[in-house]
């Protein structure tokens, strides 16, 4: 497993490990803990009122879930096989195709 997080603040201290109020999370799924990844993980995450998106990214294959908060709060689910990603907030664009350059 692998994942990733933005931060938008002051700088963290060297050598930090958390990130305090992350906005998007990305995980890559391994066959050991994808179930963890796609459920439990997943409701922690969106404890933190700062998070907006959870991108859960297939290693073999183009496929990424993209779960984010929407305007009113509720958590919503897209699954993309090609095409743009939009994470707003923080005003980034991703496509698929990025997360799978040879």
């Amino acid at each position: 497993m692998f994942h990733a997080g933005l931060y938008c603040g002051e700088r963290l201290p060297a050598g930090s490990t958390t990130v305090p109020n992350p906005m998007p999370i990305v995980e890559v799924l391994s066959p050991g803990t994808s179930a963890i990844d796609r459920a439990p993980k997943l409701r922690a995450c969106f404890q933190f009122p700062s998070l907006h998106h959870y991108l859960i990214v297939w290693a073999g294959r183009p496929r990424i879930v993209h779960r984010y908060r929407n305007d009113t709060g509720a958590i919503e689910t897209v699954l993309l096989t090609s095409g743009e990603i939009r994470l707003d907030p923080p005003g980034i664009a991703i496509s698929v195709e990025h997360f799978y350059i040879d």
